[in-house]
């Protein structure tokens, strides 16, 4: 299924969730990296799935229990309720971060089924994780509403200030405090901006457009249980001189020698081609799992000929 029609999404209500407590004046000002500066205005989207039988209060219960919640976690990760002041800085003044809910005319075992497009377009605000946004919130949150009474809440975080491990610590914190805000300890935040990676000397660059098209782009989603996991790790272990491959890299580089191989029986003559991984900094710039910011690099794998693609 490449798309649903969009009829099927009522909004029910739009406003801005703002930090329960002010920030600090002194953290007024909040000053973006050279790694943060490179990257464009795009969000990072999350998504979290609840059954009906998950869910133990009523639509309206879950509401106000996720706008409490947000409000508080927001007073902690205070850059992201403020606004982009331009390429250089975030004004942390609290504007907050935008909040909808929608209902979907459908099932929650549908969306399973679904091509990874259409999960996009219904279950965040439209076209948002492929936007280039200068002016509007750096968290935008979709609560959404199925016939089965099944709910989804989906987050999408600017890129600008933080990279995906960044979100995550969001999304996983906003999380525990909902869960049980009497019991949850605030973490520590480690905020690099300009600490680890300076801004250029000769002057902030420009903000990058994010210029791929969904549409242009080819989206697939491949589930691997632990078994098959176990067995792939064990295979490649005794095949190759690579003694204890990490999940990672043999998933990598299988999914990597399948797309060599369907483009070269697609066209049928061997095309060179790269693979692209981003890898997180804070372990090998001595930062903790907390840290906040852009801290990653781009790994990139190249095949230049046939041979090199049958031994990935």
């Amino acid at each position: 299924m490449e798309s649903i029609a969009h009829p099927l999404v009522s909004i029910i209500s739009e406003k801005l969730i703002k930090p329960s407590s002010p920030t600090c004046p002194t953290k007024r000002w909040h000053k973006l990296s050279l790694i943060d500066q490179a990257f464009s205005n795009s969000y990072i989207p999350f998504s979290l799935f609840y059954t009906k039988d998950a869910i133990s209060k009523n639509n309206t219960q879950i509401s106000q229990l996720l706008e409490e919640s947000l409000s508080k976690i927001l007073s902690i990760y205070y850059p992201y309720a403020g606004r982009l002041k331009d390429n250089t800085t975030v004004d942390c003044n609290d504007a907050g971060a935008e909040f909808v809910q929608v209902r979907i005319d459908c099932l929650i075992s549908e969306t399973l089924n679904w091509h990874n497009t259409a999960i996009e377009d219904l279950l965040f605000p439209q076209g948002l994780p492929w936007s280039n946004c200068t002016t509007g919130g750096l968290v935008v949150v979709q609560l959404t509403y199925f016939n089965c009474g099944g709910i989804a809440i989906s987050m999408c975080i600017s890129h600008k200030i933080g990279d995906g491990c960044s979100g995550y610590n969001l999304f996983r914190d906003w999380s525990e405090i909902t869960s049980d805000p009497n019991n949850f300890s605030i973490p520590s935040l480690h905020y690099v901006e300009q600490s680890v990676f300076p801004p250029p000397s000769s002057g902030p660059f420009l903000s990058p457009l994010f210029m791929s098209n969904k549409y242009d782009c080819v989206q697939r989603r491949y589930i691997f249980s632990n078994e098959k996991l176990l067995n792939l790790k064990n295979t490649v272990a005794a095949e190759s001189e690579v003694q204890n491959p990490t999940r990672t890299e043999v998933v990598s580089a299988l999914i990597f020698k399948c797309a060599v191989r369907a483009a070269k029986a697609k066209s049928g003559i061997f095309q060179p081609s790269s693979m692209v991984q981003a890898v997180d900094l804070r372990a090998q710039v001595g930062l903790p799992p907390n840290a906040t910011g852009n801290l990653l690099t781009i790994c990139p794998t190249s095949i230049t000929n046939n041979e090199e693609s049958m031994t990935i």
